[in-house]
C-alpha cells in the first residue's frame, strides 16, 4: 500500500475497525440489521480523501443524529484516535 500510496497512514485493519464499530451498536442497542447498514455507510469513510473525511462525517451524522443511540454512537466514535 505505501509503495502505491506514499501519503497513506495506515491505522488500522479495516474488517478489525467496523467490527469494533459493529460490535459496539449492537451494545448501545442497534438492532444487527441497523447496525450493518450504518457501519456500511461508515465504511465510506475509508476511501475519501484525508481533507474530505470530517465533511463525510458530518454528512452521515446528519442523516443519523436524531435518536438516542446514534448520540452515544458518536460519542464512541469521536473518542477514537
Amino acid at each position: 500500500i505505501k509503495q502505491e500510496f506514499p501519503k497513506t497512514t495506515i491505522k488500522e485493519c479495516l474488517f478489525h475497525w467496523k467490527q469494533a464499530l459493529h460490535r459496539k451498536m449492537i451494545k448501545i442497542g442497534f438492532s444487527n440489521k441497523r447496525a450493518s447498514n450504518f457501519s456500511k455507510n461508515l465504511s465510506f469513510l475509508t476511501i475519501l480523501d484525508e481533507e474530505d473525511i470530517q465533511k463525510g462525517i458530518k454528512y452521515i451524522k446528519h442523516k443519523n443524529f436524531n435518536k438516542k443511540k446514534y448520540i452515544n454512537f458518536w460519542k464512541y466514535f469521536e473518542a477514537i484516535d
